[in-house]
């Protein structure tokens, strides 16, 4: 069934790009249904399901679903989620769980995933790289070798560059705090000159700035936030948001970082509470005239004195 839609589909584009007024042809291609077939087979879940996602991984229509699929099924039998442990997307939890797996583990899925990734690679084209973030990052969430310059490299020059940034995060590997400073100044650049932006576009922005604590060069978390403060006026309270891969990091970046944040951004010392998505519970308690705040945050050995001046 699933090769007879897949052939369906391609006849119908194929059919289309010969006559663009062949509405039965549009109307093929409109309706898809390679994500339930994914759904499907994951739920299955055998060899036999596995089997069928590894052929269609080459397939333009159904092939990034299948690698999903296999990620999936893979993280169903290996690293099952218990429910509600990582909360929000990136699981900074489980990437702080990943840092410690051994590079020169790898796994035959992820092979699989990392070998359809080359051959469409060479074929080119922007969408063929698309396809080609698809397969490794579905490949770095499990153990893959120690293939992280080469991941790099694709990451640099895909145009899907914030998907597969967070998976390599999730994945366990330190993305160049470089790139992703590269990737936040590209989406920036899409605003032109204009200096204000909405709060519903602030997350698109965040995502980029919430991976510099995990990178190779924490600090540069600063470096985001002064990039956006330059360019666009918002709301200072949302960088609260930014602080889900604090916990993870060693005690004294965490000082340092919970430090510069309240040290740049004096506001946030009014807060009762400061709650970080997915972090445990932090306290601001205002000091008296000094305006000196201490920030105490569970999973620090002891409370943080920051002076506002």
């Amino acid at each position: 069934m699933l090769g007879a839609d897949l052939a369906g589909v391609h006849a119908a584009k194929v059919a289309f790009a010969a006559n663009k007024s062949n509405g039965h042809a549009l109307d093929e291609m409109r309706i898809s249904h390679v994500h339930e077939y994914r759904v499907v087979l994951t739920t299955i879940g055998t060899e036999d399901a596995e089997a069928v996602l590894k052929r269609c991984l080459l397939d333009r229509e159904f092939g990034a679903e299948a690698a999903v699929g296999l990620q999936v099924i893979w993280q169903q039998r290996h690293e099952p989620m218990p429910e509600g442990k990582f909360g929000n997307w990136p699981h900074f939890a489980r990437a702080a769980t990943n840092r410690s797996r051994d590079r020169a583990q790898t796994r035959d899925i992820a092979e699989v995933l990392i070998a359809a990734a080359h051959t469409v690679k060479e074929e080119g084209s922007p969408n063929d790289l698309v396809r080609v973030a698809r397969f490794v990052g579905c490949a770095v969430l499990m153990p893959h070798g120690d293939r992280a310059a080469e991941f790099n490299e694709i990451l640099i020059g895909n145009i899907k560059r914030r998907e597969l940034a967070q998976r390599m995060v999730v994945g366990g590997l330190v993305v160049p705090a470089d790139t992703i400073l590269s990737g936040l100044e590209a989406v920036m650049a899409e605003y032109g000159d204009r200096k204000w932006i909405r709060d519903h576009e602030l997350p698109a922005l965040f995502a980029w700035v919430e991976l510099l604590p995990m990178s190779d060069r924490p600090t540069a978390f600063f470096v985001g936030l002064d990039m956006l403060g330059t360019k666009f006026d918002f709301n200072k309270w949302n960088v609260r948001n930014l602080l889900g891969s604090a916990r993870y990091l060693e005690e004294a970046q965490r000082i340092e970082l919970l430090r510069g944040l309240v040290t740049r951004y004096p506001s946030l010392t009014t807060l009762s509470e400061l709650t970080p998505r997915g972090t445990r519970k932090a306290v601001l308690t205002p000091g008296p005239v000094t305006r000196t705040s201490r920030l105490v945050c569970r999973g620090l050995s002891s409370p943080v004195q920051v002076s506002v001046l």
